[in-house]
C-alpha cells in the first residue's frame, strides 16, 4: 500500500465518498526517491474510468475526459474557486476540490459523481469535509517528501563527510547510492542546489577553518592533506578562493584575536 493510500480508503469507507485524484498536472503527489519517482497513492485512485463505470462506459470517454479535466483545470486556474459543484454532459453530478500551493493549482481531487442531485445536506457536509481533508491529505504529502528528501541528504552528506580527506569523485557516490552518475548529478543538483564538488570543496574548506582555528601545531601541509588535498599550492588557491584569505592569513587572524582578548 502506498503511503497516502491508507487515508484516502479509510476516507471513503467513512464516507461512501469515492476519491480520484489528478496527479497529472505537476509532482506534487509523487516521492522523489533516489532510485525512481513515486506515486504517493495508488494507480487506480488517479483514473476516473477505474473508480466510476459510468466514466469508463460513456460513449466519448475522451471528451468526457476532456470536459472533466483538462475543461475544469483550466477554469480552475483562471477562477481560483475553493470547491466545484457541476453536471458532465450526461446528466452525472461531480464535485471537484483544486489543490493550491503559492497560489498555483497543484492537483484536483474529485469527490464523487453523482445519477442524482444530492440533497442540501449531504452537498453542506461535503463542502465542509471535502476540502478540510483535501489540505490534510496536501500537507502529509508534503511532510512525506520532506522526510524523503531529509534521508537522501543525510546520505549524500554523511558520505562526503567520511570521504572527503581523500580523492573523491561524483561516480564514488552514485555507485555508493547504487545510482548512474547522471541521476545521481541531478538529485544532489536539484536537492542541493550545488554541484557534487561544490559540496565535496564546502566540506574541506569548513574542515580546514575548523583545524586552523583549533590545532596551531598543524602545519598547512598536514592540513590540506587531512583536507583532501595533496597538493599544498592547490589548496590555498581554493581556500582563498572560498573565503577570501589564504590559511596562513586565516589562523593569524584567529589567533591574534585570540591573543588580544586575553
Amino acid at each position: 500500500m502506498n503511503e497516502l493510500e491508507s487515508y484516502i480508503l479509510d476516507f471513503e469507507a467513512l464516507t461512501g465518498c469515492k476519491l480520484v485524484i489528478h496527479n497529472n498536472l505537476t509532482s506534487f503527489f509523487k516521492i522523489r526517491k533516489p532510485e525512481r519517482e513515486e506515486d504517493l497513492f495508488d494507480s487506480s485512485h488517479q483514473d476516473l474510468r477505474k473508480v466510476f463505470p459510468c466514466c469508463k462506459a460513456a460513449a466519448g470517454v475522451n471528451e468526457c475526459i476532456q470536459h472533466c479535466v483538462h475543461d475544469l483545470r483550466h477554469f480552475v486556474s483562471k477562477k481560483h474557486p475553493g470547491i466545484v459543484f457541476s453536471r458532465c454532459r450526461y446528466g452525472f453530478f461531480k464535485i471537484a476540490v483544486p489543490i493550491y500551493r503559492n497560489g498555483t493549482l497543484v492537483s484536483i481531487l474529485f469527490g464523487g459523481i453523482w445519477k442524482r442531485p444530492l440533497d442540501r445536506e449531504k452537498i453542506r457536509l461535503l463542502r465542509s469535509v471535502l476540502p478540510l481533508f483535501t489540505e490534510g491529505l496536501a500537507s502529509k504529502a508534503e511532510e512525506i517528501k520532506r522526510l524523503s528528501r531529509s534521508r537522501f541528504e543525510r546520505d549524500v552528506t554523511l558520505f562526503i563527510e567520511s570521504n572527503c580527506h581523500q580523492p573523491l569523485r561524483v561516480s564514488a557516490l552514485a555507485k555508493h547510492l547504487s545510482l548512474s552518475v547522471s541521476r545521481t548529478c541531478h538529485l544532489v543538483q536539484s536537492t542541493f542546489g550545488r554541484s557534487f564538488s561544490s559540496l565535496v570543496t564546502g566540506e574541506r574548506i569548513r574542515r580546514a577553518e575548523l583545524l586552523l582555528e583549533t590545532r596551531k601545531e598543524i602545519r598547512v601541509k598536514e592540513i590540506a592533506l587531512q583536507c583532501g588535498y595533496p597538493n599544498t599550492e592547490h589548496f590555498c588557491r581554493i581556500f582563498k578562493k572560498v573565503t577570501g584569505v589564504t590559511p596562513g592569513t586565516f589562523r593569524r587572524k584567529i589567533f591574534s584575536a585570540g591573543d588580544q582578548s586575553s
